[in-house]
């Protein structure tokens, strides 16, 4: 049986490893996009957003919100339509490679 401190441990490694994934999945997002749309053509709140990312891609989400004076919702809301362009620009790249 676990006690209180393997539990809590293993939740803390657990809430590690799920910003680990996160960030990691936003950072190929932000690549994709650069290399594909071109950040600058993104409004200001997401540029400021991805260059916070890239600066310190280990950041929780609190962190960020803290940084933008914005809420923790409007930053998860901001990284959302991040990934949501480059899954965009990755099937409009699929369909073009496929009409090749």
């Amino acid at each position: 049986m676990f006690g209180l401190y393997e539990l809590f441990e293993g939740t803390c490694r657990a809430n590690m490893d799920k910003t680990a994934i996160a960030s990691t999945k936003q950072l190929l997002a932000i690549e994709n996009i650069e290399k594909n749309f071109g950040v600058k053509r993104l409004s200001e709140e997401l540029r400021s957003l991805i260059a916070l990312r890239k600066e310190y891609p280990e950041a929780t989400l609190d962190f960020f919100a803290e940084k933008l004076g914005v809420s923790k919702s409007c930053i998860n809301h901001r990284f959302r339509k991040i990934i949501s362009i480059a899954e965009e620009l990755s099937a409009a790249n699929d369909a073009e490679n496929e009409n090749e």
